[in-house]
């Protein structure tokens, strides 16, 4: 029987008898083809890329198992139970293709994105951030230098960074007159540790440190980095929900409204170095 409202009662006229258990059965029926369509939450889709330790994929190109990390607990346990929502993540995927697929309606949003104004004219930004920390340069604990004054503290040394990544205003308006070396891929993050552990970058800028810090971690040489300020870096960094502007208004203002009552309710700070411990400890016990 296909399960309508409209054919409960003349499915419980004909086939049950005495009016006492017709009533019965037919609020039974009535339970059974309402209760999936009130329990059921509306999808809603991130394209995602690996960004550890906000988010982790415990196999890089695994499709088969959600990702793990702080900004995936930022949207499965504080945004989507206010939001009614259930978060399905698409990828990993290379950050301009999770970014074009948001743009172009194949995702709602990404985990998180810097604002700015470019960005600001593709993606609809949450009103508060979801994700915040510390930054600075990441560089050898070693080397001398503890703050970065000035363009002069930079001159001729090699800074490494992710391709297509955001700068902070230092770095960008000074880019022409920097060592800028960009790593493209899924990997440029290990790839930059490694550089910089064998002295062939003299530091890293990341808006996150805390990601180039968790593979320093996993490979147990975090005592062999350190991060140091720049100017501007005083200020935490912030991200926030980017989403399509294809989406429906109405969910948009959902989602924030979501936001605005859970952003000052976590440590977001607290919630990475747990999960980089958590991944440090577990690359420990795996040693041979």
């Amino acid at each position: 029987m296909k399960c309508t409202l409209s054919s409960l009662p003349g499915y419980a006229s004909r086939h049950l008898m005495g009016s006492d258990i017709r009533m019965r059965i037919l609020a039974m029926l009535v339970t059974a083809c309402l209760v999936p369509t009130l329990g059921a939450r509306e999808v809603f889709r991130i394209a995602y890329w690996p960004y550890p330790p906000n988010l982790i994929v415990d196999r890089l190109g695994a499709t088969d198992s959600a990702p793990k990390g702080a900004i995936v607990q930022v949207w499965e346990n504080y945004i989507a139970p206010r939001a009614d929502l259930e978060i399905r993540w698409i990828g990993p995927v290379p950050f301009s293709r999770a970014l074009a697929m948001v743009e172009q309606g194949e995702a709602d949003a990404v985990q998180h994105l810097s604002r700015t104004p470019e960005r600001e004219k593709t993606f609809r930004f949450s009103r508060h951030p979801i994700m915040r920390g510390r930054q600075g340069l990441v560089v050898l604990a070693k080397d001398p230098v503890e703050r970065i004054h000035g363009l002069d503290d930079l001159r001729g040394r090699k800074i490494g960074m992710i391709g297509e990544g955001y700068l902070a205003p230092f770095f960008q308006e000074n880019r022409n007159s920097l060592m800028l070396e960009a790593v493209f891929g899924k990997d440029a993050a290990p790839q930059n540790v490694r550089k910089l552990l064998a002295s062939r970058l003299w530091g890293i800028y990341y808006t996150f440190p805390d990601v180039l810090l968790y593979f320093a971690a996993l490979d147990h040489r975090t005592r062999e980095v350190k991060v140091i300020p720049f100017p501007g870096s005083e200020k935490d960094e912030v991200t926030f929900a980017a989403m399509s502007r294809k989406l429906d208004p109405k969910l948009v203002e959902r989602i924030d409204k979501a936001i605005d009552a859970t952003y000052q309710t976590y440590n977001y700070a607290d919630m990475a170095k747990a999960v980089t411990q958590q991944a440090a400890a577990s690359a420990a016990s795996n040693v041979p």
